[in-house]
């Protein structure tokens, strides 16, 4: 029989296994979700906190690690291919039938867990899935590589060299340039500012947000990684990244802000 301790210490061992192997440093996920919390409306604050709990600002903070958890369960299988919208290099346009056939990709599980939300008849535990879902999918969304190739496992066997180990381009994406920046989510969060030319919010698009991070992947990640050594390839992505995280943000907290914004009727 394996001891509490020891068993604490498997789950940990498999949690990081799990979530480092294809998710957003944890760090970035906290950075986006503080900065998306920030932007929410008093209705859409009224609507999330009873989904979270108390204190409703620290758990906000923790829906990723939530999400992570619960990929740990062995059932979890089809949750764990939400993390990805992978597709073949000839592909440019994503098509659902051929890329997300049984609805097991990353925008599906953002599109699912929006109309769960959006239903008022579904109970208030579906609520909470729904809500950690639709959080932490938007964030995976906006990182270029989970729009990336099949072949190459979304940036994972793109080797780019560095002084001590090499790394590959994926680490450099979901962790490195997080680091570069700091990597203090509180102090980052505390002292953002979004790019000044971000596009202005047009409803929950997801598709349109694939098609977004499919571009930038193909065009501004995959590119100027051609004979590139890490930390220097760092500078070329530094503004995208921040780019993503501030756009990631804003829709999070616009979508459901739209989503409780009360309604207003004309009269004669």
């Amino acid at each position: 029989m394996v001891s509490g301790k020891k068993q604490s210490i498997v789950l940990v061992a498999l949690l990081w296994i799990t979530s480092a192997a294809f998710a957003w440093q944890e760090g970035t996920h906290k950075l986006i979700q503080s900065l998306a919390y920030k932007q929410l409306t008093p209705e859409a604050l009224a609507f999330v906190e009873p989904l979270v709990g108390q204190p409703p600002a620290l758990q906000w903070l923790n829906l990723d690690q939530q999400f992570y958890q619960r990929r740990i369960d062995p059932s979890a299988r089809w949750e764990r291919a939400l993390d990805l919208n992978l597709m073949p290099k000839s592909d440019e346009a994503f098509d659902p039938q051929s890329h997300c056939a049984n609805r097991d990709c990353l925008v599906a599980g953002v599109l699912s867990s929006y109309r769960v939300l959006e239903d008022a008849s579904r109970s208030k535990a579906e609520h909470q899935r729904a809500l950690l879902f639709f959080v932490v999918l938007t964030a995976r969304l906006h990182q270029p590589l989970n729009a990336g190739f099949v072949v190459d496992e979304g940036g994972r066997l793109v080797v780019i060299p560095a002084a001590e180990s090499d790394v590959n381009l994926r680490w450099i994406w979901e962790q490195g340039l997080y680091q570069q920046a700091g990597g203090d989510w509180q102090l980052l969060s505390a002292n953002w500012r979004a790019p000044s030319d971000l596009p202005e919010f047009a409803g929950m698009q997801a598709t349109d947000w694939l098609a977004e991070s499919r571009t930038l992947a193909i065009e501004q990640v995959y590119l100027p990684s051609l004979n590139a050594k890490w930390p220097a390839i760092a500078g070329r992505y530094e503004d995208l990244w921040q780019r993503q995280v501030s756009l990631a943000a804003m829709r999070i907290a616009e979508s459901i802000n739209q989503l409780v914004a009360p309604t207003t009727t004309s009269q004669d």
